[in-house]
Order: structure tokens, then sequence, then C-alpha cells
């Protein structure tokens, strides 16, 4: 389980790593081992910590969900307030 502060760096890596691919949508599965490769974040997370921080992120609208037409497994891409808030606060 991850502290506060783990969180909100995953959650901030998150929608850098959305917001930077604006017209694409991933996999919980796809954007944890993107993240892991990239190393933007230094310590150990799971794919439910990915999750957990999607699920936020999509309440507070910077990402949403979505179910492929012919597709079983959720994806998540950047909102239009996604991707203004990455350019706004970003690293």
């Amino acid at each position: 389980m991850l502290d506060n502060a783990a969180k909100q760096s995953l959650r901030e890596s998150l929608i850098e790593y959305l917001a930077g691919k604006p017209d694409y949508s991933f996999s919980v599965s796809t954007l944890t081992r993107s993240i892991k490769k990239r190393n933007l974040v230094d310590f150990p997370f799971s794919e439910a910590d990915t999750a957990e921080a999607l699920a936020l992120l999509s309440g507070l609208g910077l990402v949403k969900d979505i179910m492929p037409k012919l597709g079983s497994i959720k994806e998540y891409q950047a909102t239009a307030d996604g991707v203004l808030f990455h350019e706004r606060n970003g690293k």
C-alpha cells in the first residue's frame, strides 16, 4: 500500500503520461507498465494502485474511462481539462 506522497506522485505521473498522448486511451496494465518502464516514479506500485489513482483522476474530470466497442477492458484517456491541468501544473 502506498503512502499519501507516493499516491500523489503516481497520480501526477499518470496525468503527465496521459496528457502527453491525449488522442490515445490505455488500459490499467499498459499504463502501469509504461510508468514503470519510463521510471516516472521511484517506488514499486501495482496495477491496483494505478486503478485507484485513475479512479480519483476520473472523479476529478481529468481523465475519462472508455469501454472499447468490442472490448471488455476499460481504457483511460486524458480529458481536455486533464491536458490543461497538466500544462498549467506540470513538472
